[in-house]
């Protein structure tokens, strides 16, 4: 069986700014970790949601950020966010 996820350190050219590359495999629950912030910006992916209990599913879009919160639903390919470092 495959890692659910897979994680890559990257540096926004000249800025200084790091962030976190990660690939999503499976449905899993979003944690934020302590230097990572609250918003992650969708790369690739097709047919993902996120659903915060009691509430409808949101259908992640790429280009698009979105408040880390409540559990990611799997879709049809690999799910790709961009989540900046503090």
């Amino acid at each position: 069986m495959e890692k659910s996820l897979k994680d890559m350190v990257t540096e926004q050219h000249g800025t200084g700014i790091k962030y976190l590359i990660r690939t999503f495999n499976e449905s899993v629950p979003l944690e934020i970790v302590q230097g990572m912030k609250k918003k992650m910006h969708v790369l690739s992916g097709n047919g993902w949601c996120m659903r915060e209990r009691g509430y409808m599913p949101i259908e992640l879009k790429l280009g698009q950020e979105y408040l880390m919160k409540g559990n990611l639903e799997k879709g049809e390919s690999e799910l790709v966010v961009r989540i900046q470092l503090t």
